[in-house]
């Protein structure tokens, strides 16, 4: 919440609810994550992801197993060992619980929210209509409000990022590989907007009016981006590229647009693409 304090001249109540709303949505669903991953941890090879390059899928279930049948098994007490007062220690397993992923996380949103504000992008869409989907991506409202079409393109991100850091970093714990995700998503959104960028969709992409993302869609586009590494997570991989496959043919067909298509027209545009892209 600190980068709303430089702010708070400029804004009325309203903006203000709705941006500490969209502010601490994030953050909470993403502490809730971390927590769910931390507690119920799958070892990736049972989700159909490569745990370890050199380790086969049977040998990382056994030792999962072992680890499980381990933490089950109770901490007997040291009979010798006492406090200072001479009572005996307690017994019972001990849980080392590490909020650095917690802290980490909220640092992250913060300052994301900061530098994408001091790049000049608005809190929400300058036409002063707080609506959470826009869903014509012609018009002015498209990437001004929480989430829209290409929302779904950065719940793909996630998807591909999550499969991509399981196999680079199979021995990272789940939540700072959850971490390092949003991280590399965050630092998109901010090169997303920059003036460079945004001169380049729309030179070279039927996007001609885009002008940059409001601060909420940026945090919509994070938000989708994690719900994609859950999703990714859960299903295992070859799950997963079927969803993804039927989503970039979905997205086709319905915003003739998708993440293939988007990075495509990018890095090397179509003129045969763009026009039928323009058709609408």
């Amino acid at each position: 919440m600190f980068p709303l304090l430089p702010f708070l001249p400029r804004v009325d109540l309203w903006r203000l609810l709705a941006a500490t709303l969209v502010v601490s949505a994030p953050n909470l669903w993403y502490i809730y994550a971390i927590v769910d991953l931390i507690r119920h941890h799958v070892p990736p090879g049972q989700s159909g992801w490569p745990a370890d390059g050199t380790k086969s899928r049977r040998v990382n279930q056994t030792r999962g197993e072992a680890e499980r049948r381990t933490m089950a098994e109770p901490v007997m007490p040291n009979e010798s060992a006492g406090t200072a007062g001479g009572s005996p220690a307690r017994s019972g397993p001990r849980v080392r619980w590490s909020y650095g992923p917690w802290v980490a996380m909220a640092a992250l949103m913060a300052g994301s929210i900061y530098q994408l504000r001091s790049q000049g992008r608005l809190w929400w869409c300058a036409c002063g209509q707080l609506s959470l989907w826009s869903g014509n991506t012609w018009s002015q409202h498209n990437s001004q409000h929480l989430i829209d079409p290409y929302s779904f393109t950065h719940l793909l991100h996630g998807m591909v990022i999550f499969g991509l850091l399981v196999w680079l970093c199979p021995r990272v714990p789940s939540a700072w590989r959850l971490w390092l995700a949003v991280f590399i998503e965050a630092v998109w959104e901010v090169v997303e907007n920059t003036d460079f960028v945004i001169q380049r969709y729309r030179a070279v992409t039927a996007s001609l009016d885009y002008l940059g993302d409001t601060v909420a869609n940026s945090l919509g586009d994070i938000l989708s981006f994690g719900i994609g590494v859950a999703i990714a997570r859960y299903l295992g991989f070859w799950r997963s590229l079927g969803l993804f496959m039927v989503t970039e043919v979905v997205l086709v067909m319905w915003i003739r647009d998708s993440l293939l298509l988007n990075i495509l027209m990018l890095v090397f545009p179509v003129d045969a693409i763009r026009a039928w892209q323009m058709v609408h």
